[in-house]
């Protein structure tokens, strides 16, 4: 079975090649949509912020590792519609 990565997501593994301290400890992939960086090609400037998000995870051989998604990012919109405030007595639980 061939391994397909989820757009704009990746992980950090353990490195189990490090033999010297300046040696990263945590190595891995970012796989990134052409959206994404098309997207962030329009921003003005020498620099692009890009928000990084991470979760501590277990693999199935019990390995912890750092699951990764990237994103534009977030820019608060004050025309944007507000969410209507959720009324707690409706939820059934």
């Amino acid at each position: 079975m061939n391994f397909t990565p989820n757009p704009n997501s990746g992980s950090l593994n353990k490195n189990l090649l490090k033999t010297e301290d300046k040696q990263p400890d945590l190595r891995g992939d970012i796989h990134v949509s052409r959206d994404l960086i098309e997207l962030l090609l329009k921003e003005k400037g020498d620099l692009v912020q890009i928000s990084l998000s991470a979760w501590t995870k277990v693999s199935k051989a019990g390995n912890k590792y750092l699951s990764l998604s990237v994103s534009a990012p977030y820019k608060k919109d004050s025309s944007a519609p507000r969410a209507a405030p959720v009324d707690d007595e409706d939820i059934p639980f």
